[in-house]
């Protein structure tokens, strides 16, 4: 049997899923920017109608033509500088956020879900090798989220382009061609790692807890991790756009449109890839029922979910809001000593926890003596 067997194989197991997420990547996306179009039509003939031309008579509320072109002038799907022209927002619409749990449903379901389906016991016995397996998954994944992202992008700027004339068009596509990768990245990212967690966390509720904290820490952590760059970098914190870098995990969290964030979640992406398949190589059907099924990488786990709790706790002591926000703690190295305490009780919290869990659920057996 050939891989291109596997293909359609897990192509008609996950079909009606890959299905909708392509169809809601059409509709919210694609239709996201056709929405704009018709709302930039809206603001044009806002501009011819009569009430405007009457407005403009009045020298106190007369809007010059430089402001009237501004504002109807399109600069692409960044703010950048230019806060008084027409942004593209169809990113920030209202069902846009739903987007973003897709590639997590579609992850889950080709790990987690077969798991705890028992249909990885199918999988498994099946004359294919565990890294063709895993690849074929990880493929289809990418190639379904790649041409939904794609092809609705492109359905919308037709259509938006359609209504919008070449005159208004000042799109800096050296700028936005970097901030649509970085988006596309975002969803390919979170694909990834919900496969990944998949594999390193067992039950499927943990899971998700620990993969939300991955999204939620990586943007949250800024300012914990801000102070202790600054103290170690002070002068190339000076020089980069630092919280594009934290921007992984968001859509236009590469505001700037710059290269360098897009090659960090490339690097985040193919460390993911590759993370999934190794551990995929090593999983064993018998592993189905334990917490973690490579007992190995516990502590990673832990010391992830501990490191995001001790910066969450960290910002709330160190902000008073009474205070109009003033810092309990001055300076940056009494900040990074508050974190490395909190940091280190909590381990010490977990691993005495976790010892006395052990011999709760394991207690040693008496020996039996022998006549």
């Amino acid at each position: 049997m050939n891989n291109f067997t596997l293909w359609k194989k897990e192509f008609w197991t996950y079909r009606y899923l890959l299905i909708i997420v392509f169809v809601l990547f059409l509709l919210i996306q694609g239709g996201g920017l056709m929405k704009d179009g018709t709302y930039w039509q809206e603001v044009y003939d806002q501009f011819q109608s009569s009430e405007f031309l009457a407005l403009q008579k009045d020298p106190k509320q007369k809007m010059s033509p430089e402001d009237i072109e501004s504002a109807l002038t399109v600069i692409g799907p960044q703010v950048g500088e230019k806060m008084n022209h027409y942004v593209l927002y169809f990113s920030k619409m209202r069902y846009s956020g739903f987007l973003l749990l897709l590639p997590i449903f579609l992850g889950y379901a080709m790990v987690s879900g077969e798991r705890l389906m028992r249909r990885n016991h199918f999988t498994l016995g099946l004359p294919f090798s565990r890294r063709s397996i895993i690849l074929a998954k990880l493929g289809l994944g990418i190639v379904t989220i790649v041409a939904s992202y794609l092809i609705s992008l492109l359905i919308g700027y037709w259509q938006f382009l359609r209504v919008v004339p070449e005159q208004y068009i000042q799109i800096d596509w050296s700028h936005a061609t970097w901030t649509i990768l970085s988006n596309l990245m975002v969803y390919l990212l979170l694909f990834s790692f919900s496969v990944l967690v998949g594999l390193v966390v067992g039950r499927t509720l943990p899971a998700l807890i620990v993969l939300g904290l991955i999204l939620v820490g990586v943007s949250y952590s800024y300012g914990a991790v801000f102070q202790l760059a600054n103290v170690l970098f002070p002068a190339l914190i000076q020089k980069t756009s630092f919280s594009d870098y934290f921007g992984a995990f968001i859509i236009d969290g590469n505001s700037t449109g710059a290269s360098g964030p897009f090659i960090l979640q490339l690097i985040l992406f193919l460390f993911a890839i590759g993370a999934s398949v190794l551990l995929y190589m090593r999983f064993s059907a018998e592993k189905d029922s334990r917490f973690f099924p490579f007992a190995a990488l516990k502590w990673v786990v832990i010391s992830f979910v501990l490191l995001i709790v001790t910066q969450s706790v960290s910002i709330l002591i160190e902000t008073d809001p009474s205070r109009n926000g003033l810092s309990y703690i001055s300076g940056d190295t009494a900040f990074i000593l508050l974190q490395i305490g909190l940091f280190s009780l909590l381990l010490i919290a977990a691993i005495v926890t976790d010892r006395v869990i052990h011999r709760l659920y394991n207690p040693k057996k008496g020996r039996v003596k022998t006549s």
